[in-house]
């Protein structure tokens, strides 16, 4: 049973209107005694009154939008070279790069299998993608090299000797 200050949520609109007008009569005869239809609706108007329903107004959710416009924001500021639409593609999970002239693999979420994709680094590409990094992160560059940015993460070797190689995964 409710009381009488809570709202019946399973009743529909129109029921809300008419307990709600008639609420308005109640009133308005309790202050003037019995009055007609007409002399209430010329209350009404005076008093500027609407007849509404008493659901009360559902407040939508707040979005957070301006995080995901700064990732990709900052991540655009970066100068990834070829593989910036790799890692802004919210459907690549990992990124891996074997190393100068090879294929670049990406892993979509949703696949299985990795997609061999048709673009290839050259060793300054590969140094330069992971001195981004470096850069934004303020880690030093060694041989072995980890460091997180944002929500991406990168994992790869800098070497003269057997070249240089990454692995970016997405957090």
């Amino acid at each position: 049973m409710l009381d009488e200050n809570e709202v019946d949520y399973s009743r529909k609109e129109k029921d809300f209107t008419k307990d709600f007008f008639e609420r308005v009569v109640e009133i308005i005869q309790q202050e003037k005694g019995i009055l007609t239809k007409t002399e209430i609706d010329q209350i009404m108007e005076e008093k500027k009154l609407e007849i509404k329903p008493l659901v009360p107004a559902i407040k939508p959710l707040p979005l957070e939008i301006s995080k995901p416009v700064q990732l990709y924001s900052q991540i655009r500021e970066m100068n990834l070279g070829r593989i910036t639409p790799l890692i802004l593609d919210p459907r690549i999970k990992i990124i891996v790069c074997e190393g100068a002239g090879k294929n670049i693999i990406a892993k979509d979420a949703l696949k299985l299998e990795p997609l061999t994709m048709n673009i290839q680094l050259n060793e300054e590409e590969i140094k330069q993608v992971i001195k981004q990094f470096s850069d934004k992160t303020k880690i030093p560059l060694t041989n072995i090299f980890r460091a997180v940015f944002t929500n991406i993460g990168i994992e790869a070797i800098s070497s003269d000797i057997i070249g240089s190689r990454f692995i970016i995964t997405k957090l």
